[in-house]
């Protein structure tokens, strides 16, 4: 997999160094009060460009997908995961509502992804459907991407616009009764 830059006019510039999308900022945005860059804004900002943190995957035919937000991405087994692909797997499921994917470490330490999912009306949770999920993922993408611990939840946490909020999907899956 091969993550490429590009910036807000579209136009391909070559494989990201950083593997992130820029878009051009305002110029004098996030400065502080005396006109000097906020510390935050030092690793963002490059001149009139900003680092997104999204990345994108340049198809066989030339055209970008977006694979996800830089801190979103897996590594798993040395290869880059993009939760969205296992939700939108998951998501073609019928028993499935929704899911979100964050990565949980094994029993050696590595990461692999684990899938949050809210069933559809009408279907509940238990250990065959995990299995049937783990195996309906694995016959639509690649082996080692499929979500090796499935937890059933009534919703999943979001902002108010509608966005996951997987930094406290994260937080839950360190919990040491669900390792």
């Amino acid at each position: 997999m091969r993550f490429w830059e590009t910036f807000a006019t579209g136009a391909r510039h070559g494989p990201a160094s950083d593997r992130s999308a820029r878009q051009t900022s305002p110029k004098g945005s996030r400065l502080s009060p005396k006109g000097a860059p906020r510390a935050s804004g030092l690793g963002t900002f490059h001149g009139s460009w900003a680092r997104t943190g999204d990345r994108y995957v340049r198809g066989e035919e030339g055209y970008f997908t977006y694979a996800g937000r830089s801190d979103d991405m897996l590594k798993v087994g040395g290869i880059w995961v993009s939760p969205f692909e296992v939700e939108s797997a998951l998501a073609e499921h019928d028993s499935v509502l929704e899911a979100a994917v964050v990565g949980h470490p094994d029993a050696e330490g590595l990461i692999t992804p684990r899938a949050f999912v809210v069933l559809a009306e009408g279907h509940s949770g238990s250990d065959t459907l995990v299995a049937e999920l783990q195996a309906f993922v694995r016959s639509k993408i690649a082996l080692y991407k499929y979500p090796r611990w499935v937890e059933f939840t009534t919703e999943l946490p979001k902002t108010a616009t509608g966005k996951v909020q997987r930094f406290k999907l994260r937080a839950i899956s360190r919990l040491p009764e669900l390792a």
